[in-house]
């Protein structure tokens, strides 16, 4: 049908800068019609007007702010009304190519409609607006022509109602909160139009029936949350929603799965596959049970950011995934939907060698073993041969005793009387690594986070190589705290420290006291003539030698 008479548009220029009385909210809805039931309006000076006519009917397309009406309204005594031109809206009202009823992300319709002979019909009068329940779908209050007087969406006697039939859009499930092991909290986002929420919480990701929680196939909830309980680990459950309203149902929301787990999960290994410089992450397993794996950069704190990488549903045979590798990593896996809190934590730091003697510690915990784990990551890095004239560790032992170890062209370590070794390296001990070759290497360890304040090392008079870090940077001052450094104003009678400077080079911190208040009960570097700062920080893998001037005590990390 081609519209004429576009001039008159012209002339109502200033009636087309219409205002929008509503609220707008910006959510998504799905497309609509007219309840062929439902579908008549009536105009005092016109009679009945049918938005449901066989002639194009009316769509309401509703998204976001730039909703539209759009089709043909019958009127018989008035004919066909247009409630959008040719071109599709959302229109601008400006000018005679560009006109029609808009409708915004609340329901409010405004703008102008065309008969061929009664003019325009504008949906936003001084006096009125007409508007749309986005719930019911039921068009409310008047529309006005010059010609026709006020159109009427809703009456009493008769009774008439002109409805919008459209069923919601589809809702979005989001992730789990408020997660324990006998329950957590439901989440979805909100779609306008949305009457109520139907919930299933199944412990199939098929949801078929017989695997819904009691209570939880298709459990009716206004709001956008529901809190389960009283569920019982370790199991993993599912859960998804629908939109609800006088129109209909929506199709589901994707699932979201959520595992309850009492305790911590143990990650158990780190291989690191040397070809792809990568390794993969594995850890102990409920199966059946859905896991989240993170990883975080940072230096390990309360307040770290853990990014989730991805979600495994392990198989009967393994729990494994792969992961990228760094210079310092620390990945953590939690029942998925659960928050990672840094308990269970496993870490992959890389060491630097130098040429000639290197002092270090296992940077992690469980890596004393030089016939397990320690001698291995040793060994994947240095090189050995038949009779221990290459690669050495030298390991400091009680009254200034130095035990040597060789590495063979095999890669077992070695006694110096050629015995394959069964040492294992004390917690909370140092060592040195003598490399032959002149080029750089970088050790890789693995293995857990420990600084749980649940291991000791005792202090004895004299000399001790000590590494605390378990994968923690802990504060030089407050760990040493507990260990009651001996201080003095000199150094014959003060507790010393003397730490490998990357370079090779060294430094000497002396404890200090009978210098003042300003210097007394902090340790003073000669290498700088200055105080030790106060937030230096023992990072993992440092070691470095402790001079005990008084007797024996023993320092907790």
């Amino acid at each position: 049908m081609k519209i004429n008479h576009m001039t008159a548009l012209n002339n109502r220029t200033g009636r087309l800068a219409w205002i929008a009385l509503c609220v707008l909210c910006v959510r998504t809805l799905a497309d609509g019609t007219i309840d062929p039931n439902n579908k008549y309006a009536w105009a005092e000076n016109a009679g009945w007007n049918n938005f449901a006519s066989t002639h194009g009917g009316v769509t309401g397309i509703v998204a976001e702010e730039g909703g539209y009406l759009s089709g043909y309204v019958w009127g018989e005594n008035i004919g066909w009304l247009a409630l959008g031109d040719e071109t599709g809206g959302p229109y601008a009202n400006t000018g005679p190519t560009d006109w029609g009823v808009n409708m915004n992300g609340a329901g409010c319709l405004s703008g102008y409609a065309w008969s061929e002979s009664v003019g325009w019909i504008n949906f936003n009068p001084t006096h009125s607006q007409a508007s749309v329940d986005f719930v019911t779908g039921h068009f409310n209050g008047y529309a006005w022509g010059e010609n026709i007087g006020w159109i009427s969406f809703a009456g009493l006697s008769p009774a008439y109602q002109v409805r919008l039939v459209y069923v919601p859009a589809v809702p979005s499930a989001v992730a789990a909160t408020g997660w324990s092991s006998t329950g957590f909290t439901a989440n979805w986002q909100a779609v306008l139009g949305a009457g109520d929420y139907r919930l299933d919480v199944a412990t199939s990701s098929g949801f078929e029936s017989g695997t819904f929680l009691p209570g939880y196939a298709d459990r009716s909830v206004t709001g956008l949350s529901a809190a389960l309980s009283g569920l019982s680990a370790p199991a993993t459950n599912y859960y998804r929603v629908r939109a609800v309203n006088d129109s209909g149902t929506s199709s589901n929301s994707g699932a979201m799965v959520v595992s309850l787990f009492s305790g911590d999960i143990a990650i158990t290994n780190l291989p690191l596959n040397m070809s792809s410089g990568n390794a993969t992450l594995e850890w102990e397993y409920v199966e059946g049970l859905a896991y989240d794996v993170y990883q975080c950069d940072q230096a390990f704190h309360a307040g770290m950011e853990w990014t989730r990488l991805r979600t495994v549903l392990p198989s009967a045979m393994s729990a494994q995934t792969p992961v990228e590798l760094a210079d310092r990593r620390f990945f953590q896996v939690v029942p998925s939907g659960k928050t990672p809190e840094n308990h269970g934590a496993w870490g992959m730091i890389a060491l630097p060698l130098s040429p000639g003697f290197t002092m270090i510690s296992p940077p992690l915990r469980d890596n004393g073993q030089f016939n397990g784990r320690l001698g291995a990551t040793l060994a994947a890095v240095l090189e050995g041969d038949a009779v221990g004239a290459k690669d050495k560790v030298h390991l400091f032992e009680a009254n200034v005793q130095w035990r040597t170890l060789y590495l063979d062209e095999t890669g077992i370590w070695r006694e110096e009387n050629g015995e394959a070794s069964s040492y294992e390296l004390p917690a909370g001990t140092g060592f040195f690594v003598e490399r032959q070759g002149e080029e750089y290497a970088e050790l890789i360890f693995q293995g857990p986070v420990g600084n749980d304040g649940t291991q000791t090392h005792q202090i004895t008079p004299g000399w001790n190589l000590i590494g605390l870090s378990e994968g923690k940077d802990l504060p030089l001052k407050g760990t040493l705290a507990p260990a009651n450094p001996l201080g003095g104003a000199w150094e014959e009678v003060a507790d010393q420290i003397v730490i490998q400077n990357p370079d090779g080079s060294w430094r000497w911190l002396m404890f200090v006291t009978n210098w003042g208040p300003a210097y007394d009960g902090n340790w003073f570097d000669f290498s700088t003539d200055q105080m030790v700062p106060a937030n230096e920080a023992i990072e993992p893998g440092t070691a470095f030698y402790y001079l005990r001037r008084g007797e024996e005590t023993e320092v907790e990390f």
